[in-house]
């Protein structure tokens, strides 16, 4: 999957796609006898993630009737963040996106399953099986790519 964000192209694996799919329905417990609601707009790696990939993952039926979960930008069990400056802890738990890890980094300050970051409040640097496979434009591959993890947003 490509997917453009602020004018960067994304390549992002079908692996990338399913690890990250793994590591919501573990930060979240979401399992095939459960129900649940997002409402976003089909235009994020989160949609994919939350309304094409994790369904068919994890056997979990959507539903707007009576979910036994939400997730939502404002509202909700989960709150979808997708501008941040900081990591925090947040009631309802938030989960945090960084496109460059696929979709989503974290709930709250914990990474999301085989995901991390060098720093539970403002990470800038990431590593793990849902880092995406590389930028389009190569230039911003040499500038982004460390020895051991991607640098976010600094680029």
């Amino acid at each position: 999957m490509i997917y453009w964000d602020k004018g960067k192209g994304i390549r992002l694996s079908h692996y990338n796609l399913l690890v990250n799919a793994n590591g919501i329905q573990h930060a979240i417990d979401l399992f095939e006898n459960q129900t649940y609601h997002v409402n976003l707009e089909p235009n994020s790696t989160a949609w994919v993630i939350l309304q094409a990939i994790l369904p068919l993952y994890t056997g979990a039926p959507l539903t707007a009737n009576n979910p036994d979960m939400t997730i939502g930008i404002n509202k909700g069990d989960y709150k979808i963040c997708f501008e941040w400056d900081s990591l925090e802890e947040t009631s309802p738990p938030s989960l945090y996106v960084c496109n460059e890890n696929t979709a989503f980094l974290s709930m709250n300050k914990s990474p999301i399953h085989l995901s991390a970051f060098d720093n539970d409040t403002n990470p800038t640097k990431i590593s793990g099986h849902s880092v995406m496979m590389g930028y389009i434009d190569n230039k911003l591959n040499e500038k982004a790519y460390l020895k051991d993890s991607l640098k976010i947003n600094k680029i």
